[in-house]
């Protein structure tokens, strides 16, 4: 409560809140910086200390050896009649000449202290007392790893400084990609690397009389193989000066060994770590080699096909993640088994963003090696021809995985057959499917989706990973405690084929809300086909008597099959492991307080975070509303604290420039400050594209189709003209926080919260659908927060009267006023009436749909539509639209109408026949009081 009292009071200031989660990400920040001076200091203040006692001991040394010659040279001088003029010059040539030198000063001392430890060696000063030498062994064992430990600290720090610098000159210059790579960094070391031992060599040149090869000699090596060679410095004849008189000399020369170390010993350690990394990987190879005759039973065998999907270039390196032992094994056995493999994937292509992955550590500890996907899962079990006829559907979908393809054959099981089209999000190496594990070797397991609780669910269970993959959970989870035990406990959205084949068993699941597609062939004679997309089971054949018939899986549910001895499939049972309204059984990072503002904040910022995951770039889907506005803002003020230095690009779409959408997207995007790209259509391309809209979609429903014209355009811009890869989007936030304007027709809060739980069991016939395919259709994942498991089941278990909209109470209400008064956007958006997406794209004069009934109008004839009783008795059309769609959809999906099982309208609204909000009553007398309001 106290929390929110002061979240309040900023609000009513004017001032922004204090986010606890911040001011954590700031802590964390500063602590490593603290964490690096307190080295620094600590590392100097032993080189002192060091200084001193070397001093101390070399002192009492001199005097010693000086009392004990000239107590033995005086007798030499009375034997042989000296002058005393002449016994001076002789005694100070010959201490000179011998073990006893000149007197230790204390910069000398530092100096041999300095050299002990940074440079691993004396120089050209020599202890002479046994108990300096004794304390010099103990002070380098234990000077010697906090040195290094610093060098490495600091050079983080220099790093991260590096990459800022580095960023910020990008975002000056306006160039596109403003993310720091690798390699980049590795440049800017190696310049200042050279100015560093160019100003050396002049230096060192000046002091010491050599000539600038033999200065720019010394200090290479000196920086590069921590030795002198045959030169060193403070050595010379200016050794017997006052200190005072070379203080600027002696203070370049140390400042020299501690930056120069740390920024070229930093860089040359990174080549080294890859040279050994590599090294290390051949010699695995070769170990692995011969330990494959001995255990068959764990490797990934069978006939596999993989290869590059498309010729689509490469906008961004992939990632290297950081691999262990195990890691490495898993990969070698991927690529250089005795499987039948073609491969020319990208999986290869691995360092590009391995030190940003490394400065990000702080934050994604345990998040930072995921194998985030897109992808399309294809698999047939219990084929009746051969399976490498069935292949060529699984092409279908191939737009959902851009990156590369699978095909694998199940060992010992020839009716069974993966397909896996990839895109690669994060992890190339370990990210191909179907998956296997060597502890596991009977379970086969693809999925598309993302499971953001992974390394929380692994450290709860204490499960051992062999891959850095999210997906392999499921395979632990499942060998724990069995199917529903493993779809309970994930927190994410995805569908997935499991296969035991010590069981014969085949598992097929899908996500609460369906956000990952999901659809089957199962007949009766024992044929089971899987796909992520309808159409990938086009072309499909099997000895069946009844017609195949392509049906979704429901969402929130896992089926069980069983194979028999012939490999025919037989269906077991379907069970539900999540419902809609219910609380998750896994674990949430949101603590519930007694403020439901603040709750439903909490909810929503962690369904963002969650979704943040990529080492792709992201981007957010914005058209002005509400629920885009919201995550756009979530989503840049989240990225800038897990550490994204590219800006966040935004897309708005619309027909000219009154559109509702890009008016208001504008004044969203420049007070977020993101990086805005709005794309023009017209009535023709949405015409000449319609075709293609419902292939993708699978679909004829009116109100998908037209809310798809405009989405497919934004992702086609985003595949095309720009490198982001994930996009976030405000998608289902209508269904359940009931912002459809024929809400405010809800006769009680009980059947308006009866609608919102059955628009939201339906998602996936819809607006999930719509999402899914038009950016999957262009190689893009989307990314659905608002329809987070635990965000909505908090919600949805609010009081009904609070969430029901009235004259008083705008729609989604409290989902406004959670945010009301903290400027994380304009107000004027934060308030604004509902405008359907397949609206607000168009000019308030004129539609997008009223062109599209237009062009229906040309296209339909009056007999048309009085003979779509007797084409289309199942869902008939009503307009000639919606004759055009289903006209459409028979050609290219014939005998599969169920696949929209009714057409969407609203409700409580009469006899309506067009779903668009702008035919509405409501709609209109809204219309007309914002006018006045502005008049």
């Amino acid at each position: 409560m106290e929390k929110a009292v002061a979240l309040k009071k900023c609000s009513t200031t004017g001032q922004t809140p204090i986010n606890t989660s911040e001011l954590n990400d700031t802590f964390q920040v500063q602590k490593k910086n603290i964490r690096t001076a307190a080295l620094i200091v600590c590392t100097f203040t032993y080189l002192i200390i060091g200084a001193c006692v070397f001093d101390s001991l070399e002192d009492a040394s001199f005097t010693d050896r000086k009392y004990r010659f000239e107590k033995k040279f005086a007798q030499f001088k009375l034997d042989h009649n000296m002058t005393n003029e002449t016994f001076r010059q002789l005694s100070d040539l010959i201490m000179n000449k011998t073990i006893v030198r000149h007197k230790w000063k204390f910069y000398d001392s530092f100096y041999f202290s300095t050299v002990v430890l940074a440079l691993i060696g004396y120089g050209h000063r020599t202890l002479i007392t046994s108990r300096a030498k004794i304390f010099c062994i103990f002070y380098a064992m234990l000077g010697i790893p906090m040195w290094l430990i610093t060098f490495q600290s600091t050079g983080e720090r220099i790093n991260s400084l590096l990459s800022y610098l580095l960023a910020r000159l990008k975002r000056l210059l306006h160039m596109k990609q403003t993310r720091i790579t690798d390699g980049e960094l590795l440049v800017m070391e190696f310049l200042l690397s050279i100015v560093i031992l160019v100003v050396g060599a002049c230096v060192f040149s000046k002091y010491e009389k050599w000539s600038f090869f033999d200065s720019f000699y010394y200090g290479f090596i000196t920086l590069t193989t921590i030795g002198f060679g045959d030169f060193v410095v403070l050595q010379g004849n200016h050794r017997d000066k006052n200190f005072v008189y070379n203080a600027e000399y002696f203070f370049f020369c140390m400042a020299f060994i501690f930056l120069g170390l740390t920024i070229l010993a930093s860089s040359m350690n990174l080549l080294v770590i890859r040279i050994v990394a590599f090294y290390s990987q051949e010699r695995l190879l070769e170990k692995l080699r011969q330990e494959e005759a001995a255990n068959q039973a764990v490797l990934l065998k069978g006939d596999v096909i993989c290869s590059t999907n498309t010729g689509k270039p490469r906008s961004l390196t992939p990632v290297m993640p950081e691999m262990t032992a195990s890691q490495q094994q898993q990969q070698q056995l991927l690529l250089n088994s005795s499987q039948t493999s073609v491969c020319s994937c990208t999986c290869m292509e691995a360092f590009g963003e391995w030190r940003q992955t490394r400065r990000k550590r702080a934050k994604w500890k345990q998040q930072q090696q995921r194998n985030l996907t897109m992808c399309g899962i294809w698999c047939i079990f219990g084929s009746t021809v051969d399976t490498h006829q069935q292949i060529p559907g699984c092409f279908n979908i191939a737009h959902r995985g851009p990156d590369c393809f699978r095909f694998e054959n199940v060992n010992h099981f020839s009716r069974c057959v993966f397909g896996f089209h990839r895109l690669a999000i994060v992890d190339d190496i370990y990210g191909m499917q179907p998956m296997r594990i060597h502890a596991l070797p009977h379970i086969w397991m693809t999925y598309n989706g993302e499971i953001y609780n992974f390394r929380q669910t692994q450290k709860k269970f204490g499960y051992q990973f062999e891959t850095s993959c999210d997906g392999e959970i499921l395979i632990h989870l499942y060998n724990d405690k069995g199917a529903r035990f493993m779809c309970e406990q994930l927190y994410g959205v995805f569908a997935f084929v499991l296969f035991d084949t010590k069981e014969r068993k085949v598992f097929v699941g899908r996500d609460t809300f369906g956000v990952r597609p999901a659809f089957r062939i199962f007949t009766d004679c024992g044929f089971l086909a899987v796909s992520s997309e309808a159409k990938g089971l086009e072309g499909v054949t099997v000895a069946s008597k009844n017609a195949l018939k392509i049906t979704p899986f429901e969402p929130g549910t896992y089926e069980e099959y069983k194979l028999d001895e012939n490999e025919k499939v037989e269906f077991v049972r379907k069970e539900r492991f999540h419902s809609i309204g219910n609380f998750p059984k896994y674990d949430v990072n949101v603590t519930v307080t007694d403020d439901v503002s603040l709750n439903i904040r909490s909810y929503l910022i962690n369904a963002v975070q969650m979704r943040l995951m990529s080492h792709r770039r992201i981007g957010c889907m914005l058209s002005g509303g509400l629920d885009s506005s919201l995550i756009a803002a979530l989503t840049v003020q989240e990225a800038r604290k897990q550490g994204v230095t590219y800006p966040i690009q935004t897309f708005s779409i619309g027909m000219d420039e009154s559109s509702p959408d890009l008016v208001a997207a504008r004044k969203v995007a420049q007070h977020l400050g993101t990086e805005h790209h709005e794309i023009r259509f017209s009535s023709q391309d949405a015409i000449d594209h319609l075709r293609k809209v419902i292939r993708a979609l699978e679909s004829y429903d009116i109100t998908t189709i037209r809310a798809s014209i405009g989405m497919y355009f934004v992702s086609k811009y985003i595949q095309e003209k720009t490198d982001t890869v994930v996009v976030l989007s405000g998608e289902g936030a209508d269904e359940v926080c009931q912002g459809y304007i024929y809400f405010y027709r809800q006769p009680t809060p009980e059947e308006g919260d009866k609608e919102s739980h059955r628009l939201c069991n339906d998602l996936f016939y819809y607006d999930v659908l719509r999402a899914d395919r038009t950016t999957a259709a262009h190689g893009l994942e989307l990314r659905v927060p608002f329809l987070d498991h635990a965000f909505t089941s908090y919600y949805l278990s609010l009081p009904a009267k609070e969430r029901m909209p009235t004259k008083e109470r705008a729609e989604k209400y409290i989902l406004r006023k959670a945010f009301d008064g903290l400027n994380l956007i304009p107000q004027e958006i934060l308030w604004r009436p509902k405008e359907a997406f397949s609206d607000g794209v168009a000019a308030k004069k004129k539609s997008l749909f009223e062109y599209m009934q237009e062009y229906a109008e040309a296209k339909v004839s009056d007999n048309d539509l009085q003979r779509a009783s007797t084409l289309y008795p199942f869902n008939t059309p009503k307009t000639k639209e919606a004759f055009l769609y289903r006209s459409i959809f028979e050609e290219l999906f014939p005998d599969h109408e169920h696949l929209t099982p009714y057409m969407w309208l609203p409700k409580w609204c009469g006899e309506q026949t067009d779903p668009s909000a702008r035919v509405l009553k409501h709609y209109k007398e809204q219309q007309g009081d914002e006018q006045k309001s502005h008049g």
